[in-house]
């Protein structure tokens, strides 16, 4: 692989590759994005992500709906309110891409759509795959498969005001067993949506719509591949950043604030790619066993003993 010392291709305009793309290009990088999309389109997405956004990208009040600072929980025999700190912030996740795509427009990164990664691109210095969940370039690098859920979304337009976040906590008869519903109101519409095992999650999804009086109509749906866990090549010119590595977290499977932290690290160390992946490793295998742990433990409880739980319980959602 040949190219100038400072050029740089990051494969997926997603929130990771965008922002990757970004920071690199104002740090002298001579970065080029890969897109096989025509466009900049955000994956389904509940666009509930914590305040800890703003340590990353310049957001400003009107790029998000409202924070929420309390979430309902629903166990089959009593519900609780989860009090996250930081606070969410409710986003329209294709307008957050959009921001951050205008953010590496303006810093001059070069942009090339409509082009799906094949093989691995040449004449570049260092490469970063960012391509999602079915990471082009990670089965390019005969890289280990990873485990998936799948998260499902569906929107219906309504013209109520903002109410409350609520979800609906799950176990599955299949690995991996947790999983949840939620429902999110917005601007306009209110966002249903679920995450757990893909051979049941659909079904139970729609059962859960029929409970909540929500008609669906199939062709709507959205859907998108979670994965999770650490999935990092032993290479000195290509590597993987984002949901691409497997980063997301176990509980919610949100990626976006993961992600973001991932691409800090990846660049304080820049481009020394074998000293980012000891430490990614070194600060999220903590963070995933103990968000496995919580998942379990917190469904087991909510389910079997749930006269334990107080009913205001304050979390960090990011589990840092």
């Amino acid at each position: 692989m040949t190219g100038t010392k400072n050029s740089v291709a990051i494969i997926g305009a997603g929130v990771v590759g965008l922002y990757l793309s970004w920071r690199l290009q104002k740090q002298g990088f001579q970065v080029t994005v890969f897109e096989q999309k025509d466009g900049i389109y955000a994956k389904p997405c509940s666009g509930l992500i914590s305040e800890r956004i703003k340590k990353f990208i310049p957001i400003q009040d009107n790029l998000y709906q409202r924070k929420s600072d309390s979430i309902l929980v629903h166990f089959p025999k009593k519900d609780i309110r989860l009090k996250p700190k930081p606070s969410f912030l409710v986003f329209e996740r294709q307008k957050l891409d959009d921001f951050i795509f205008s953010l590496a427009k303006k810093q001059g990164v070069k942009f090339v759509f409509g082009k799906k990664i094949e093989k691995i691109p040449q004449g570049f210095s260092k490469i970063i795959g960012c391509d999602g969940a079915l990471s082009e370039t990670r089965k390019l690098l005969s890289l280990p498969p990873l485990n998936f859920r799948l998260g499902i979304q569906y929107i219906v337009k309504t013209d109520s005001h903002f109410l409350e976040i609520e979800i609906w906590q799950k176990i599955f008869q299949s690995f991996p067993k947790q999983g949840f519903f939620w429902k999110i109101p917005k601007a306009g519409k209110i966002e249903y949506g679920g995450i757990g095992p893909s051979n049941f999650i659909k079904k139970e999804f729609e059962e859960f719509c029929q409970e909540q009086g929500v008609h669906l109509e199939p062709d709507k749906l959205k859907a998108a591949l979670i994965p999770q866990g650490i999935c990092l090549p032993n290479l000195e010119n290509i590597t993987l950043c984002g949901d691409s590595a497997g980063l997301t977290k176990p509980t919610t499977g949100g990626g976006v604030i993961w992600g973001l932290t991932v691409a800090d690290i990846l660049i304080k160390h820049f481009s020394d790619f074998t000293k980012y992946k000891k430490e990614v490793e070194k600060f999220f295998k903590p963070k995933i066993f103990k968000g496995k742990i919580e998942t379990s433990l917190g469904g087991f409880i909510g389910n079997h003993l749930p006269f334990i739980l107080p009913k205001n319980i304050s979390i960090d959602a990011d589990l840092f």
